[in-house]
Protein backbone atom coordinates (compact mmCIF):
# COMPACT_ATOMS: atom_id res chain seq x y z
CA UNK A 1 0.00 0.00 0.00
CA UNK A 2 1.39 3.41 -0.94
CA UNK A 3 1.95 6.13 1.65
CA UNK A 4 -0.86 8.23 0.16
CA UNK A 5 -3.27 5.27 0.24
CA UNK A 6 -2.37 4.61 3.87
CA UNK A 7 -2.89 8.27 4.86
CA UNK A 8 -6.13 8.37 2.84
CA UNK A 9 -7.46 5.34 4.73
CA UNK A 10 -6.51 6.95 8.05
CA UNK A 11 -8.43 10.09 7.11
CA UNK A 12 -11.44 8.02 6.02
CA UNK A 13 -11.38 6.31 9.43
CA UNK A 14 -11.38 9.72 11.12
CA UNK A 15 -14.20 11.02 8.91
CA UNK A 16 -16.35 7.88 8.98
CA UNK A 17 -18.39 8.76 12.11
CA UNK A 18 -19.47 12.08 10.56
CA UNK A 19 -19.96 11.11 6.90
CA UNK A 20 -22.73 9.15 5.24
CA UNK A 21 -22.30 5.47 4.45
CA UNK A 22 -22.35 6.39 0.74
CA UNK A 23 -19.47 8.86 1.22
CA UNK A 24 -17.41 6.28 3.12
CA UNK A 25 -18.09 3.58 0.51
CA UNK A 26 -17.08 5.91 -2.34
CA UNK A 27 -13.95 6.93 -0.47
CA UNK A 28 -12.92 3.33 0.17
CA UNK A 29 -13.90 1.98 -3.25
CA UNK A 30 -12.62 4.79 -5.46
CA UNK A 31 -10.20 6.82 -3.35
CA UNK A 32 -7.21 5.65 -5.37
CA UNK A 33 -8.26 8.16 -8.05
CA UNK A 34 -6.88 11.66 -7.27
CA UNK A 35 -9.88 13.52 -8.72
CA UNK A 36 -12.25 11.44 -6.63
CA UNK A 37 -10.18 12.15 -3.51
CA UNK A 38 -10.41 15.86 -4.35
CA UNK A 39 -14.20 15.78 -4.75
CA UNK A 40 -14.66 13.76 -1.55
CA UNK A 41 -12.35 16.03 0.46
CA UNK A 42 -14.17 19.15 -0.70
CA UNK A 43 -17.55 17.51 -0.08
CA UNK A 44 -16.59 16.45 3.45
CA UNK A 45 -15.22 19.92 4.18
CA UNK A 46 -18.41 21.55 2.93
CA UNK A 47 -20.63 19.28 5.02
CA UNK A 48 -18.57 19.70 8.18
CA UNK A 49 -18.51 23.48 7.90
CA UNK A 50 -22.20 23.43 8.78
CA UNK A 51 -23.62 22.78 12.21
CA UNK A 52 -24.26 19.10 12.80
CA UNK A 53 -27.43 17.61 14.26
CA UNK A 54 -25.97 17.31 17.77
CA UNK A 55 -25.04 20.99 17.78
CA UNK A 56 -28.45 22.05 16.46
CA UNK A 57 -30.33 19.92 18.98
CA UNK A 58 -28.16 21.03 21.91
CA UNK A 59 -28.44 24.70 20.97
CA UNK A 60 -32.22 24.42 20.63
CA UNK A 61 -32.55 22.62 23.96
CA UNK A 62 -30.33 25.25 25.62
CA UNK A 63 -32.59 27.98 24.22
CA UNK A 64 -35.69 26.17 25.47
CA UNK A 65 -34.18 25.79 28.95
CA UNK A 66 -33.31 29.51 29.13
CA UNK A 67 -35.04 31.04 32.14
CA UNK A 68 -36.43 27.70 33.31
CA UNK A 69 -33.52 25.52 34.32
CA UNK A 70 -30.07 27.11 34.14
CA UNK A 71 -28.23 23.87 34.94
CA UNK A 72 -29.96 22.16 32.05
CA UNK A 73 -29.18 25.11 29.76
CA UNK A 74 -25.52 25.00 30.77
CA UNK A 75 -25.40 21.24 30.18
CA UNK A 76 -26.81 21.62 26.68
CA UNK A 77 -24.31 24.38 25.95
CA UNK A 78 -21.47 22.07 26.99
CA UNK A 79 -22.79 19.38 24.65
CA UNK A 80 -23.02 21.87 21.77
CA UNK A 81 -19.50 23.15 22.39
CA UNK A 82 -18.08 19.63 22.58
CA UNK A 83 -19.75 18.71 19.27
CA UNK A 84 -18.40 21.88 17.67
CA UNK A 85 -14.88 21.18 18.96
CA UNK A 86 -14.96 17.65 17.54
CA UNK A 87 -16.30 18.90 14.20
CA UNK A 88 -13.56 21.54 13.97
CA UNK A 89 -10.91 18.88 14.67
CA UNK A 90 -12.09 16.93 11.65
CA UNK A 91 -12.24 20.07 9.48
CA UNK A 92 -8.68 20.86 10.53
CA UNK A 93 -7.57 17.34 9.59
CA UNK A 94 -9.08 17.78 6.11
CA UNK A 95 -7.38 21.15 5.63
CA UNK A 96 -4.04 19.90 6.96
CA UNK A 97 -4.00 16.48 5.27
CA UNK A 98 -5.79 17.31 2.01
CA UNK A 99 -2.89 18.72 0.00
CA UNK A 100 -0.67 15.76 0.87
CA UNK A 101 -3.30 13.38 -0.48
CA UNK A 102 -3.48 15.10 -3.85
CA UNK A 103 -1.07 15.53 -6.73
CA UNK A 104 0.37 19.03 -7.11
CA UNK A 105 -1.87 19.88 -10.09
CA UNK A 106 -5.00 19.48 -7.91
CA UNK A 107 -3.81 21.63 -4.99
CA UNK A 108 -5.18 24.81 -6.53
CA UNK A 109 -8.66 23.29 -6.82
CA UNK A 110 -8.53 22.08 -3.23
CA UNK A 111 -7.36 25.42 -1.84
CA UNK A 112 -9.91 27.37 -3.86
CA UNK A 113 -12.71 25.09 -2.68
CA UNK A 114 -11.95 25.32 1.03
CA UNK A 115 -11.23 29.00 1.45
CA UNK A 116 -10.73 29.91 5.13
CA UNK A 117 -13.91 31.97 5.39
CA UNK A 118 -15.89 28.76 4.86
CA UNK A 119 -14.40 26.93 7.85
CA UNK A 120 -16.89 28.01 10.46
CA UNK A 121 -20.52 28.76 9.71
Amino acid sequence: MSEIAERWNQLIDQLEPTMTAEWVKSARDHGEQPWIRLVLLVDAHDLLCRLGPTEKIAMTMADLAQGNDERQREGWEVIAEHARTERVKVITAIVDEGPGLLPQDLHEYFERSIEPSQHFR
